[in-house]
Formats: structure tokens, C-alpha cells, sequence
């Protein structure tokens, strides 16, 4: 899905890209209420269907992927070790923060495990998932701006590098900073809305 993903988002093609990212969530969820109330109510049919629309998603996004590329010429495969030294640097830095940001939240949930009780833990791993929220408003935008990034670096315009860098910043502090507002000042409400658990909200401000 990423390879598909990454694809479209080079040819900076997202309008078509979240119309069949908006359908797959939707099939998912509608279908998932529709499948648990009337066919099954089980585990195995609510993986079941997930799989389906998923094998369904993958399919679709290769059709699509293939319509923008088939035009490109095919070209025959070939390592080139030049390239991958060329970007040595930066492959390994993001090498380590994908390794870093995969293995923090186990190595804390782990230590935490023993210092805290299950029920703490569970609060804990609540908090930290709501406050990465805002990772989830940052993510899309850096998306949609980094093919943008790279087709002027190809060209090698710095004036506009800056001035998009400028914009994505922007866009970036407004969104975040409203987010961690609005989550420090109504923390309580968000939580309650969430969870719909008055203990939850009671335990979690502890």
C-alpha cells in the first residue's frame, strides 16, 4: 500500500489518492457495523471483512497507480551501489528514526509494566495516543508538500523551496498549536467525549 501510496503522492496526485483512501475507510466502517449487526457478531467476521475491503483497496490502488505510469517507459531493473552511497547519510538517519520510533513505545510500555499496575498502564497508553493526535494533523501535510520539496530541488529553486517551507510551517504551528490548546484546555471534555467513562477521565487527570 505504502509503494502505491508513495507513488501517487510523487506524481502529487492526492486528489484521487484520498478519494480511494475516503472509500476504503468508509467501506470498513459502514461495512463493518453492517456485517457485526446482521451477519456475524464476531472477531473472525469483523477481521474477515476488514481483509476483503483491504485485498479490494490494494487491487485498486495498483489500477489506479498503473493508469499514471503507463505512459513511462519501462526500464529494466539494475542496482547501482553509487546511488545508495550517495544518499548514505540520510538512509541511515532514517534508518534510526524509524528503528527509535518503533521501539520507544515497547521499551516504555515494557519498563512502565513493572512499575505500574495494568489498569495505569491502560490510562498511560490512552494519554500517549491522544497526544500524538497532532502527529496525525502533521503527517498529511508533510505528505503533500515533500513531492513538491523535491521536484524544486530538482530544479533548484531556492526561492521557492523557501517560500513553500515558509507555508508548510505555518500551516503546521496553526494546526498543532490549536490542537495542544484546545487538548489543555478541554482535556477533560475530549476524553469524556472519547471515552464516554467518567472514571476514565477522573483516573487519567491523577
Amino acid at each position: 500500500v505504502s509503494f502505491y501510496n508513495n507513488i501517487l503522492s510523487g506524481f502529487q496526485r492526492f486528489d484521487i489518492l484520498n478519494i480511494v483512501k475516503v472509500l476504503n475507510l468508509s467501506f470498513i466502517g459502514v461495512g463493518s457495523i453492517i456485517v457485526l449487526k446482521y451477519v456475524s457478531p464476531t472477531l473472525e467476521a469483523f477481521f474477515l471483512w476488514n481483509i476483503i475491503v483491504n485485498c479490494f483497496y490494494v487491487i485498486i490502488l495498483k489500477y489506479v497507480t498503473s493508469m499514471r505510469v503507463k505512459s513511462i517507459t519501462k526500464l529494466k531493473g539494475k542496482f547501482d551501489r553509487k546511488i545508495i552511497n550517495s544518499i548514505k547519510v540520510f538512509s541511515i538517519g532514517v534508518a534510526l528514526y524509524t528503528l527509535l520510533g518503533s521501539l520507544f513505545p515497547i521499551i516504555s510500555r515494557f519498563i512502565l509494566s513493572g512499575i505500574f499496575n495494568l489498569s495505569e498502564l491502560g490510562y498511560y497508553s490512552l494519554i500517549i495516543t491522544l497526544s500524538l493526535g497532532v502527529m496525525q494533523l502533521v503527517y498529511p501535510i508533510t505528505g503533500s508538500f515533500f513531492p513538491a520539496f523535491t521536484s524544486l530541488l530538482k530544479k533548484n529553486n531556492s526561492k521557492e523551496i523557501r517560500k513553500l517551507f515558509i507555508q508548510s510551517f505555518q500551516i503546521i504551528l496553526i494546526l498543532g498549536f490549536t490542537f495542544c490548546t484546545l487538548f489543555l484546555l478541554y482535556s477533560d471534555q475530549i476524553l469524556m467525549l472519547w471515552t464516554n467513562n467518567i472514571m476514565i477521565v477522573t483516573e487519567t487527570k491523577k
